[in-house]
């Protein structure tokens, strides 16, 4: 059984160091993965890291509107509204995001397909 933040960090540092011996996957990690730096070694060393960016605004709403965001994810910080999480999360993690990530799109104002292509057009890019 997981018990609190440092269980499930604990959990999630085993299923990272599992996925990443695995080849040709596409995995969706949480923003949390990058804390542990034993974590991003995995990371760097097995694949490439896209950073998924978005307003605080944006995410924000994308979590509230998630019907098991309430029961499901646990909160971040003291903070009153999940607005005022996202931000100070943000402002927390982003210089190790950018430190993390070889590569960055930024997801507001633009559709999954718009996503993808600039993704693959990147991904082709790199592979070469």
């Amino acid at each position: 059984m997981v018990h609190g933040e440092s269980g499930f960090r604990d959990l999630e540092a085993l299923t990272v160091e599992a996925l990443c011996r695995q080849r040709q996957i596409v995995v969706a990690w949480g923003g949390g993965v990058v804390l542990r730096p034993d974590n991003v070694r995995f990371l760097k060393a097995t694949g490439k890291t896209i950073w998924l960016r978005g307003t605080a605004e944006l995410l924000a709403q994308r979590i509230d509107a998630d019907p098991h965001s309430k029961t499901q994810r646990p909160a971040l910080s003291g903070a009153t509204s999940t607005l005022a999480e996202v931000q100070q999360i943000l402002e927390q993690r982003q210089s190790v995001y950018a430190a993390c990530s070889d590569y960055t799109v930024d997801v507001d104002s633009r559709s999954v397909e718009e996503l993808v292509a600039k993704i693959v057009c990147w991904w082709r890019q790199a592979d070469k």
